[in-house]
C-alpha cells in the first residue's frame, strides 16, 4: 500500500523507524530496547503515549535501574517486571534485572517496506538463555499497530518468566478505563496500602473510596498499580471525554493477567515532581515479581526446553471525528 511507509528517522541521536498511514503514525527504537516512543493518531492530532518531562533521554546500561530512565512510551518487559532471584534451578538465585533485561538492550532491526511494512526485531538474554522476537506493523485498516511475539528457550532446561507490555499512557481528566465483563482485581502495591495488602481482592472498579476506572486531576494524589485476574476478554480500552480511545486486544489463552498502573499525582522517584499517568499493560504472569508469579499467585508461564512460544496484542486507535 503505497500510502503505509516505514522510514528511518532519529529520536535523540539514535536511529528510530517511523512505520505510519494516514490515519496513524508510530515511532521504534531499536537501540533503547525497541521503545516505542510514540502512538499519533494523525486524524485527532492525538499522541497517546505519555512522555515523561523530568527526565532527559540517556541510553541505559544493563541492570540499571528503571526509575532513573523512565522516560515513558511502551517497553517490553521480560523475563520479569520487579527486580528479584529468579526462583527454581537452575538458574535459581540469578537476578531478573529491574523491569527485566530487554528494555536497556539494543535489538537488531530489520525492516521489510514492501508490500506492507513491518520491522522485526531481535534481541537475546544475558543472564538467561532466550531469543525475544517482536515484528510490529499496522493493523489491516491502519488505525492502529498490531505486535506479534516469538520466543525461544535456548536451553534444555523448562524456563519460566513474565512478560509484560509495558505502555504508558497520557491521561487526560476523566479518561476511563473500560473493561469488559472485569468483576474483580487483585492490589499489589498501593499509596498508603489504601487497597490493602498484596494480594487484597476487590470488584472492579470500586475500592478504597475510589472508582479506579475514573482517571481525575493529577491532585488528587494517589497511585497504584492492580492486576485483573482475567484479562478483560482480551479488549481494554481507554476512553477520552471527548470519545477518542484506544483500544488493546490480546488473546486470553497466552495472556492470562492484565496489569494498571494509576498514578493521579500521587508519587515518584525522589527528586521528580508527581507523575501523571496511566499504565496499560497486557501481562503473561502476574504480578511484576517472578518469585511471587511462580510460587504464590502461580500466573508465571513455563517454556519447555528448544522450544518456541507465540503471542501477540493489537492497539487500535479510535477517533470521535468524523
Amino acid at each position: 500500500m503505497p500510502e503505509w511507509t516505514l522510514t528511518p528517522c532519529s529520536v535523540e541521536g539514535l536511529a528510530a523507524w517511523r512505520l505510519a498511514s494516514p490515519a496513524v503514525e508510530t515511532v521504534i527504537v531499536p537501540g533503547r530496547g525497541g521503545k516505542i516512543v510514540s502512538l499519533h493518531d494523525r486524524r485527532s492530532g492525538r499522541e497517546w503515549l505519555w512522555r515523561n518531562p523530568s527526565l532527559p533521554w540517556r541510553t541505559p546500561p544493563y541492570d540499571a535501574p528503571f526509575h532513573e530512565h523512565d522516560t515513558g512510551g511502551i517497553d517490553d518487559c521480560f523475563p520479569a517486571v520487579a527486580a528479584g532471584p529468579y526462583p527454581r534451578e537452575p538458574w535459581a538465585g540469578t537476578l531478573v534485572p529491574d523491569h527485566g533485561e530487554v528494555w536497556p538492550l539494543a535489538w537488531a532491526a530489520k525492516p521489510d517496506p514492501e508490500p506492507e511494512p513491518y520491522l522485526r526485531l531481535r534481541v537475546a538474554g544475558v543472564r538467561f538463555p532466550y531469543v525475544l522476537e517482536r515484528e510490529i506493523a499496522l493493523l489491516p485498516a491502519g488505525d492502529g499497530i498490531r505486535l506479534h511475539y516469538r520466543l525461544r528457550n535456548e536451553s534444555a532446561s523448562p524456563f519460566a518468566f513474565i512478560w509484560s507490555l509495558h505502555a504508558l499512557l497520557a491521561p487526560r481528566p476523566g479518561m476511563r478505563l473500560l473493561l469488559p465483563r472485569v468483576a474483580r482485581f487483585r492490589s499489589y502495591l498501593s499509596k498508603n496500602d489504601f487497597l490493602g495488602p498484596s494480594g487484597t481482592e476487590h470488584a472492579w472498579p470500586l475500592a478504597g473510596g475510589r472508582d479506579l476506572s475514573f482517571f481525575p486531576s493529577p491532585e488528587t494524589g494517589y497511585w497504584a498499580k492492580i492486576f485483573t485476574p482475567h484479562p478483560a476478554d482480551g479488549e481494554a480500552i481507554v476512553q477520552d471525554p471527548d470519545g477518542d480511545r484506544l483500544v488493546f486486544r490480546f488473546p486470553t489463552d497466552t495472556i492470562n493477567a492484565l496489569g494498571l498502573y494509576l498514578n493521579a499525582g500521587g508519587g515518584a522517584p525522589p527528586g521528580i515532581p508527581p507523575y501523571y499517568v496511566v499504565g496499560l499493560e497486557p501481562s503473561i504472569g502476574a504480578p511484576d515479581d517472578l518469585q511471587t508469579a511462580v510460587e504464590d499467585w502461580r500466573t508465571a508461564r513455563w517454556i519447555r526446553g528448544e522450544e518456541d512460544m507465540e503471542w501477540w496484542a493489537e492497539i487500535r486507535c479510535v477517533t470521535a471525528i468524523g
